[in-house]
């Protein structure tokens, strides 16, 4: 059972320990938010990102991108946008390698990633999630679209681009990675859940929720120990991830970013006397 949550006013989230389960590097924004509606953020990344072991494929993909054999280019993620706009600096390439390739973003996070390289986005669609973007490109029969993402990432895009007509060339522009926690840390973590002292647990991508798990068994922790708390997730593909994983998920994020995970956490915890 999740034990009673004390909100002292609707509109915040005084009083909570919320456990940020971000990666390493990212988890400052999402604590800070909490942070400053009241809550006690505890930082515990879970994943870290990495350049791919070889830059093979990418620079094969950069080749065709400079002879401008793309006609669309789709970013999945923040890290998409910055580990391939370094990979493009570091072979010396400039925008022009851009010149008439159109740019998609599955949100407004990862558009503005763009945008701050100076590129244009001329496709974000209303929900933040992969397969809504191949509904926004229109008629892909017979163009050939770059798709720089994780290596792990779904197939579920590229799935559907190839059986829209399109040629795909999903390249892995970077790693994710597990962290090392040290035995200290998590065994302090391990004993705020087994005094039922994290409130809410938030988890922003599917590995950030099999990355927590695997570490919360290392911890020698149960996942009844874990279920005190509550989860929240960013979105409906995050949320399958911890439901299959035996996770019981009662916040998701409408819009799916982290102002919209925020903003969900206030609406439903809010009403907690």
């Amino acid at each position: 059972m999740n034990r009673p949550l004390k909100i002292s006013k609707p509109d915040s989230l005084t009083g909570l320990k919320i456990l940020v389960t971000r990666p390493e590097g990212n988890t400052e924004a999402l604590a800070e938010s909490l942070r400053a509606l009241g809550a006690e953020a505890i930082e515990l990344p879970t994943i870290r990102f990495a350049p791919p072991e070889s830059y093979a494929l990418v620079d094969e993909a950069l080749k065709r991108l400079s002879r401008h054999e793309y006609q669309w280019c789709i970013f999945t993620s923040v890290n998409g946008v910055q580990f391939l706009w370094s990979r493009l600096s570091g072979l010396k390439y400039t925008n022009a390698i851009w010149q008439d390739v159109n740019l998609a973003a599955i949100g407004p996070a990862t558009a503005e990633a763009i945008c701050s390289k100076g590129r244009d986005v001329h496709v974000v669609p209303e929900v933040f999630v992969a397969e809504e973007i191949a509904k926004g490109l229109g008629g892909v029969n017979g163009l050939r679209i770059l798709l720089p993402r994780a290596d792990i990432a779904r197939k579920a895009l590229p799935k559907i681009l190839r059986e829209s007509g399109a040629i795909v060339d999903e390249v892995a522009v970077y790693r994710t990675l597990p962290v090392q926690i040290e035995k200290d840390r998590l065994a302090q973590i391990r004993k705020m859940f087994e005094k039922n002292e994290i409130d809410v647990i938030t988890f922003t991508s599917s590995s950030t929720v099999n990355s927590f798990i695997k570490l919360m068994t290392s911890a020698g922790l149960i996942k009844s120990q874990i279920q005190s708390a509550k989860m929240a997730c960013i979105g409906p593909i995050t949320e399958k991830t911890a439901r299959e994983l035996g996770l019981h998920v009662s916040i998701v994020a409408r819009e799916h970013t982290i102002p919209g995970l925020i903003a969900k956490l206030i609406e439903e915890l809010g009403s907690y006397e």
